[in-house]
């Protein structure tokens, strides 16, 4: 059975599939964005869906029959990656606009040289 998101839930089966489309639907809204990596809002909030995804499946496990790579481990080994990743970007950014500026310059020169092993780093994860 096929359901719409706006579709009236009358079972628990129904909750649990409307909870899991629409987090799953908001994580992916933000997939382009994140590949494209302009701008690290989308990487946080493609993080915040992961986690309501999650938070949905463990809580809705019982009326749930997922394949699984749709179990709550592998969501959860998803929302780990993206979760170191979201670090990177708040370290580059705070390294770059908290400390960068106030360094002599050899410091500078050595921040750079790790924002470039940050940055290859983030990109191999």
């Amino acid at each position: 059975m096929k359901y719409k998101l706006d579709h009236e839930a009358k079972t628990f089966g129904d909750w649990a599939y409307l909870a899991v489309a629409k987090h799953y639907k908001k994580f992916l809204s933000h997939e382009l964005a994140v590949l494209e990596d302009k701008d690290p809002e989308e990487l946080h909030q493609m993080r915040v869906g992961m986690r309501r995804l999650r938070s949905a499946i463990n809580g809705f496990t019982a009326a749930l029959n997922l394949p699984e790579n749709g179990q709550g481990k592998k969501v959860s080994k998803i929302a780990k990656s993206l979760g170191n990743l979201r670090d990177l970007d708040v370290l580059e950014d705070t390294l770059k606009n908290k400390y960068y500026p106030h360094l002599p310059n050899k410091e500078q020169k050595r921040l750079k040289e790790v924002l470039y092993s940050l940055e290859k780093t983030e990109k191999s994860l």
